[in-house]
């Protein structure tokens, strides 16, 4: 459990690779998968946050919620300004 905030940050960067390159196309082939690892990675930060066990676990909390949220935001933004 101490390690959350870590194992969130290496999903937002998976989530970042999958959803602005093409590095995993032949695995997805929709935005589906990327948004539910995404939110699943969003709750590990928020666990991580709740649980609060010092400081560092509190940052790497924080950046690993906003590594998976901001994706997910810019690209909502994206497709909804875009059409």
């Amino acid at each position: 459990m101490k390690y959350l905030g870590i194992i969130s940050i290496l999903i937002g960067i998976y989530v970042n690779l999958a959803l602005f390159t093409q590095f995993f196309e032949m695995i997805f082939d929709t935005v589906i998968p990327v948004f539910l690892i995404a939110l699943s990675g969003i709750g590990l930060a928020i666990l991580s946050l709740k649980e609060n066990k010092g400081t560092f676990h509190t940052c790497f909390a924080s950046v690993g919620l906003l590594v998976n949220l901001l994706p997910i935001t810019s690209y909502l933004y994206l497709l909804i300004g875009l059409g």
